[in-house]
């Protein structure tokens, strides 16, 4: 029997997930969107087709809609309710109770001494079965969606179920709270702690909040108690139902999230107005406690699985398990750092860029500075001034999309005011003119070569002898005398140039 036939046409994403699961892959929970959009709605309730309830079908799914649900999947015990009688239902007044804005599902709640299973969305009623196996293949077969009722009810143990479904592959749902007085008053391990027992096994069942409304006394099973917000992208029953399959909901007894997600290396959660969120793993154990309505666990990789639960005012919420060895690996980011100069003197000014920084299986979303002054800075480009001399050694640390760091130094000398960050060279020892005797004279009256016949310098800077000829002493021309004060001159120029240049001033 194929386990993990669904509804007539799925959608590609529903195909692709099923394909996995049939494939033995173990699914993570998909990324959250940009703008997500809750609907509120509820898979567990009664009405007087129970034989346990006599409240009115059309007078609990009014208190649903008037108390803001978007949709609730209708779950009598071995009884069903068909499509079109839902959304033939009037209110009290006789307006349509099915609408743009609110949605009914049916379903079953197959029910036998030993367990009671939910089939949601069946196209007709499904017989109870003999195993929780069982039931689960048979409300697949007819197209539904099974979800596992309040275990500790039953007094079922981890084991149990997992010696059901461990060699079965399709979406499964467990019930993780119930605010039916009864499975609240049970004891023996939690609900939470039963879903933990399967999940350390390495088998996904997504976690869902009902309320199991039989009545609308309080006190007496009434409805609201717990309930799941889905991320789908309309108010549909296909979309609401497909996004329950890939694990885009949370389930809640009156906590809300903005949204919750995860990448390849961390999983936020944002949880506005709550005061803890609490990141757990394998065999239910704390990984991390944060204090705040924000936070965002990075993988360390050993936790087998990572779910959150989140406390507020108003209640808890828990997300679906992420298993991390289903993540596929990242590759960290590569920073690179160019500067406009790495040398000069103080205050030095300089513009680094980032912007060769790379990520081979993503990209660089954030740049941070670190310039070894003290100061810090984030942007692709940035410019920083450093005022006093000193060796500064520049960090840049790169963040990927999956939140990978990737770290590059660079160092940087600043020298004291009016120090040359690149010295003149030493100019090479005078020489006898080319084919004079050593010892003898030029003839007064016949210089070597005239100013305007020397060669060009390469050096754009000049060399000392040049700025001699400029500004320090003239080389004898026609009808200036020669000899040993000329050499003279020269000499004391040499100096005079060395000097003004080993001061950064006079330079041409």
């Amino acid at each position: 029997m194929d386990k993990t036939r669904r509804r007539g046409a799925p959608a590609p994403s529903r195909i692709a997930a099923i394909a996995a699961l049939c494939a033995g892959l173990t699914l993570a929970l998909a990324p959250g969107r940009a703008g997500a959009e809750w609907f509120k709605g509820n898979t567990h309730c009664h009405t007087s087709a129970s034989p346990d309830s006599s409240t009115p079908i059309e007078s609990l799914m009014s208190w649903y809609k008037d108390n803001g649900y978007d949709f609730v999947v209708l779950t009598d015990h071995n009884a069903y309710t068909t499509q079109a009688a839902l959304n033939a239902l009037r209110d009290a007044r006789g307006r349509a109770l099915v609408d743009a804005d609110f949605l009914l599902i049916p379903g079953e709640e197959l029910t036998t001494s030993q367990h009671h299973i939910n089939g949601i969305d069946l196209p007709a009623r499904v017989a109870p079965a003999s195993s929780i196996s069982a039931a689960f293949e048979l409300i697949w077969a007819n197209g539904g969606l099974p979800q596992l009722n309040h275990p500790e009810y039953n007094f079922l143990q981890s084991r149990d179920i997992i010696e059901e479904v461990s060699e079965m592959s399709g979406p499964m749902f467990l019930e993780i709270f119930n605010s039916h007085p009864i499975v609240i008053e049970r004891s023996g391990p939690s609900s939470e702690d039963i879903w933990d027992g399967v999940l350390s096994t390495g088998r996904l069942m997504w976690g869902v909040a009902v309320d199991d409304a039989h009545t609308l006394v309080q006190g007496d099973r009434p409805p609201g108690g717990g309930f799941i917000f889905v991320d789908a992208a309309s108010r549909d029953k296909a979309a609401i139902l497909d996004a329950m399959e890939r694990g885009r909901f949370y389930a809640s007894t009156g906590a809300q999230l903005a949204d919750f997600s995860h990448t390849r290396s961390l999983y936020d959660v944002d949880a506005p107005g709550a005061t803890e969120i609490v990141f757990i793993g394998g065999n239910g154990a704390v990984l991390e406690r944060v204090r705040g309505d924000f936070a965002s666990y990075r993988f360390r990789g050993d936790e087998r699985y990572v779910r959150a639960r989140v406390s507020s005012p108003e209640g808890f919420a828990w997300t679906q398990p992420v298993f991390v060895d289903a993540l596929p690996p990242n590759e960290a980011p590569t920073a690179s750092i160019s500067a406009s100069t790495a040398r000069g003197p103080a205050p030095l000014a300089v513009e680094f860029d980032g912007g060769a920084s790379g990520d081979v299986d993503g990209q660089v979303v954030t740049w941070r500075w670190d310039f070894g002054d003290g100061g810090v800075g984030r942007g692709e480009v940035i410019l920083h001034q450093f005022e006093a001399p000193g060796r500064y050694t520049v960090e840049l640390t790169v963040f990927d999309d999956q939140g990978e760091p990737g770290r590059e130094t660079l160092d940087v000398e600043v020298l004291a005011e009016g120090v040359d960050p690149e010295p003149s060279p030493t100019p090479e020892p005078e020489g006898q003119p080319e084919g004079q005797p050593e010892g003898q004279p030029e003839p007064d009256g016949q210089p070597e070569a005239q100013p305007d016949e020397a060669e060009p310098n390469p050096d754009p800077r000049g060399s000392v002898g040049q700025v001699r000829n400029e500004g320090c002493a003239q080389a004898p021309g026609p009808g200036r005398s020669g000899g040993p004060g000329w050499l003279a001159a020269l000499l004391i120029a040499a100096l005079i140039g060395r000097s003004i240049d080993a001061r950064g001033r006079g330079r041409v």
